[in-house]
């Protein structure tokens, strides 16, 4: 579990050169530990566009003065959770308009995983890539 401070900006506004450096130093420790683990590399692509959407989203969304971003992997799957002081819980927009600069952060997230959701607070958003089917076991 990693936790930052972050400077939060008015709804609506691009994130700060501050708030993009978070993500991407979320997104390179994400990649390290997958590769650390062995976890191939598509499932490291994949996690890693996760958590730049997540991390975003708790950026432009969240109100508290602190980000927490953890990463997991056992042999099922790998699991990725973005928290933050909102109590709000995350809405997916299913039509963004072809012109819209934002709202498709959700979206992208609950295609790219096999499963998504958020702590019963609203604090936590948390998403899944699956390893491998129950049945089979771990890729070898």
């Amino acid at each position: 579990m990693v936790s930052f401070e972050c400077v939060r900006q008015p709804a609506g506004e691009p994130l700060r050169p501050e708030g993009a450096r978070r993500v991407g130093q979320m997104r390179r420790l994400g990649r390290a530990s997958l590769r650390y683990w062995g976890c191939e590399e598509a499932v490291t692509e994949e996690a890693a566009v996760l958590i730049s959407e997540l991390v975003t989203n708790a950026l432009q969304h969240g109100r508290g003065p602190h980000i927490g971003f953890a990463i997991s992997c056992s042999e099922a799957a790998v699991r990725i959770e973005v928290g933050g002081d909102s109590s709000e819980l995350p809405t997916l927009c299913r039509d963004p308009a072809t012109d819209a600069e934002r709202g498709r952060g959700l979206l992208l997230v609950a295609e790219l995983s096999d499963a998504w959701g958020t702590s019963p607070d609203g604090k936590r958003t948390w998403c899944e890539l699956k390893l491998c089917d129950d049945a089979d076991g771990p890729p070898q």
